[in-house]
């Protein structure tokens, strides 16, 4: 997985609409390190989070990672203890592509709390980012993420992204659609669930499942504004 995952380019003319893709084209990954809302983030109760701790999740929310990065150093410098903490700010370093530090802060993290979820869920996406295209402990992290916490609905997202790059269309599919599942409102999911789809030749199926995730949230922005032109074109 690219630091900031790709989407797949769909390059269909208005008089080829009818093709979607030609064999052997194979996306990248998309988008898995995403901000999307996560139910095991918040494992404590919001109220006995640190101030510190809080203001991290909040720029996290807001996307602004070195922000991040700065109210999680404050914060851990209070509570070395406190896991959730180094897990954010693991996430916060993976967006600003500083990949050993977030490395260093998961593991941390994993020593503290051997049983958090979301500990193998980011470092299942730093280690996709360290080194793209090698999926090696990937998948088994995400898996981990999941046998650990069963409606971590990020983990199933992220582990569709790494089996659609290793073109298990099925694995992918199934992870997707219980993404889906667990947090029904999450446009993200409805638009990666439309491009395997359209991957497998289902064109209609991957055409309604762009239009769930349209409807949900009609201001989302794909990677690559010229796969969602060509993705409405396709499916209008």
């Amino acid at each position: 997985m690219a630091p900031r995952m790709r989407r797949l380019l769909l390059t269909v003319l208005p008089c080829m609409l009818p093709i979607v893709l030609p064999f052997g084209l194979v996306p990248a990954a998309v988008r898995a390190g995403e901000v999307v809302p996560n139910a095991t983030m918040a494992r404590s109760d919001p109220a006995g989070i640190p101030a510190e701790a809080a203001l991290c999740r909040e720029r996290i929310n807001s996307s602004d990672w070195q922000g991040a990065v700065q109210a999680c150093s404050e914060a851990i410098k209070i509570n070395p203890k406190f896991a959730t903490a180094w897990i954010d700010r693991c996430r916060a370093q993976r967006e600003l592509n500083q990949l050993n530090q977030a490395m260093a802060d998961c593991l941390q993290a994993i020593q503290l709390e051997p049983d958090h979820s979301d500990a193998y869920l980011r470092l299942a996406d730093v280690k996709g980012a360290l080194k793209p295209g090698d999926y090696s402990n990937v998948l088994e992290h995400y898996g981990k993420a999941i046998e650990l916490d069963p409606k971590n609905a990020t983990a199933y997202n992220n582990r569709g992204v790494t089996r659609q790059s290793l073109q298990d269309y099925k694995g992918a599919l199934d992870d997707y659609n219980k993404a889906i599942e667990l947090v029904p409102d999450e446009a993200l999911y409805y638009f990666n669930r439309g491009e395997i789809l359209f991957l497998q030749g289902r064109r209609e199926l991957g055409c309604s499942s762009f239009r769930q995730g349209r409807s949900l949230n009609t201001d989302f922005n794909l990677n690559t504004p010229d796969f969602d032109s060509t993705y409405i074109k396709v499916c209008s």
